[in-house]
């Protein structure tokens, strides 16, 4: 009966959920209406962690008037992204021991993800492209970037001015500093 957004970066140091919410937020509201409609889930719950208010506040502004969607602020702490947690906090359902959590009644989507639904539907273009975040005090201009999806990470540390001088680079860490994995090389 509720569809869930997960809009808490689910690692620390990473931005690219913020940065889609800012500058993509027509295709998430129309990712999350084809959601619900084809579905036919009647509720939906955005969750933003509050550490994010201009995010919170431009979704508040754009399901105002939307029958059944609310933008629910989040406590700003690891792992608020994870499923359990996440439908605990924003639906106050407990969220069985075994099993999916669909057995708690909810259908859980990144907002990315419902935004490259928004994108698929509107253009007709699959996904191609992901948005990364680089960061680390290695890289010379941290950056959020948009690369296409097999981009080498040579590149992307090039795009984002390289190494910075007299820093030699320990790992490549994808996915996040918590559950992350390195780079093979």
């Amino acid at each position: 009966d509720t569809l869930l957004i997960n809009a808490a970066e689910c690692e620390p140091y990473l931005t690219t959920d913020c940065r889609e919410m800012l500058e993509c937020s027509d295709t998430i509201i129309s990712g999350i209406e084809a959601v619900m409609k084809y579905c036919e889930i009647p509720h939906c719950i955005i969750g933003i962690e509050r550490n994010k208010p201009e995010c919170i506040d431009l979704l508040c502004s754009l399901v105002r008037n939307m029958k059944g969607v609310e933008v629910k602020p989040l406590p700003t702490r690891y792992p608020q992204g994870a499923e359990k947690t996440l439908v605990e906090t924003c639906t106050g359902r407990e969220v069985p021991q075994v099993g999916p959590t669909g057995n708690a009644g909810c259908v859980i989507m990144n907002v990315t993800s419902v935004s490259t639904l928004g994108k698929y539907l509107k253009t007709g273009i699959p996904l191609v492209s992901k948005r990364v975040t680089v960061e680390g005090d290695a890289i010379a201009k941290p950056q959020n970037i948009e690369v296409p999806i097999g981009t080498l990470y040579r590149d992307v540390i090039e795009a984002c001015g390289g190494i910075k001088e007299g820093v030699e680079l320990g790992k490549i860490i994808f996915g996040g500093p918590m559950m992350g994995g390195a780079a093979p090389s």
